[in-house]
C-alpha cells in the first residue's frame, strides 16, 4: 500500500513538471479537410510580407502581396500573373498554450501553396487551412 501512494505521487510531480510542455494540435485529417474546402487554391510567389502592432500586445497583423503563380481553384476568378493580398493575425502564445498552431509566415520571394478563402466584402484573401494555409501534406 506504500508504494502505491509512492506511485501516485510521483506521477502527478511528473504530470505536473510535464504539463506546461504539451501542445494540442489539430490531427491532420482536420487540416486536410480545411484544405479541401478552401474556396481558392493557389500556388504563389511573396512578394512582400508586413506586419503591424495592433491593441492587442500578444497579436499582429500580417499582409502578404503574392504574385499567383498557378491557379488550382478561384471562386474569384484569379488567373495565374495576378498580385493578391492576403492579411491574418498571429498570436503569441504563453509556454504550454494548448490549441491548433498558427498561421505560418512565409518569406519574401518564399514559393509557396496557398489555401486561401475569398470574401465578397473584400478584395483581401484571408487563410482558409489553420496552420496548413501554406503547406501541403505531399
Amino acid at each position: 500500500m506504500k508504494y502505491a501512494h509512492t506511485f501516485w505521487v510521483i506521477t502527478i510531480m511528473w504530470g505536473a513538471i510535464l504539463r506546461p510542455t504539451v501542445q494540442a494540435e489539430l490531427p491532420p485529417s482536420a487540416y486536410e479537410q480545411m484544405q479541401q474546402k478552401a474556396s481558392d487554391v493557389f500556388r504563389i510567389n511573396v512578394l512582400q510580407v508586413m506586419k503591424s502592432a495592433t491593441d492587442d500586445p500578444h497579436k499582429t497583423e500580417i499582409r502578404l502581396v503574392a504574385d499567383v503563380i498557378k491557379v488550382g481553384r478561384s471562386v474569384a476568378k484569379i488567373r495565374a500573373g495576378e498580385l493578391i493580398t492576403i492579411r491574418y493575425f498571429v498570436t503569441a502564445h504563453p509556454p504550454g498554450w494548448a490549441g491548433p498552431g498558427e498561421v505560418s509566415i512565409p518569406d519574401e520571394g518564399a514559393e509557396v501553396p496557398a489555401f486561401l478563402s475569398s470574401s465578397p466584402d473584400s478584395t483581401d484573401y484571408t487563410p482558409a487551412a489553420g496552420a496548413m494555409t501554406f503547406s501541403t501534406f505531399r
